[in-house]
């Protein structure tokens, strides 16, 4: 997160869309994908991708 210059700790805030871009396939797919691969568990603060291997990455 840090090399992608946002101080957050969650990834999914680097596949925000703005207002102005809903609908837009170009800005929507990278979310669709993210999602699609990345699943968290939001209480614990814990990502993981399932076709990695089940690996928990803490963030």
């Amino acid at each position: 997160m840090q090399r992608a210059g946002l101080a957050s700790g969650k990834p999914n805030d680097l596949f925000k869309i703005k207002q102005r871009y809903k609908g837009d396939p170009d800005y929507e797919g990278p979310l669709f994908a993210y999602r699609a691969l990345v699943k968290s568990n939001r209480r614990e603060g814990t990502y993981w991708m399932p076709c990695a291997g089940g690996t928990v990455i803490s963030a």
